[in-house]
């Protein structure tokens, strides 16, 4: 009888302790919030000008190509939440125009053109950091699809 006590109290302190250790244990694994904001420009709208001159800019190689287009741009930026777990929903604002010319790293831009026709163009950007605090936006992905290819994209797209 003495050694089924005595069994029975090592397990509840053993519990107790393994739960006091795991209670203590408050670090939970980095998380990260995701926004992403969408807004998309009419053809020859002020907007729509400043996007694909800030690709053209950027990326000479990839410069815009089709004309009279329709501008989508998708920014997404990570965080991490709040001390307190919590993660509130706000309306975010639109990505900004003109485009900005510095970021935190891993903030991406999509931009997507597409004419009357239903031709696309699509470039992604990645802000990586560099030395000192700065950084650039790199070019990770260029897409053109040509609708005389039907669902298949044209040879000129890389990512």
């Amino acid at each position: 009888m003495k050694l089924k006590v005595f069994a029975l109290s090592a397990s509840v302190a053993f519990l107790f302790a393994a739960g006091s250790v795991w209670a203590g244990n408050t670090t939970s694994p980095q998380s990260a919030v995701v926004v992403s904001t969408r807004s998309t420009y009419a053809p020859g709208s002020v907007e729509a000008q400043s996007v694909l001159q800030w690709v053209k800019q950027r990326s000479p190689g990839y410069a815009p190509v089709l004309e009279g287009v329709t501008v989508e741009v998708v920014k997404k930026t990570s965080s991490s939440p709040k001390s307190s777990g919590a993660v509130t929903r706000a309306s975010a604002p639109p990505p900004p125009v003109p485009l900005p010319s510095r970021a935190n790293a891993g903030d991406e831009f999509t931009f997507t053109t597409t004419d009357r026709y239903g031709n696309s163009e699509t470039w992604g950007y990645t802000w990586v950091s560099g030395g000192n605090g700065g950084g650039s936006w790199v070019l990770v992905e260029y897409h053109y699809k040509n609708v005389s290819y039907g669902d298949s994209e044209s040879p000129d797209t890389f990512g």
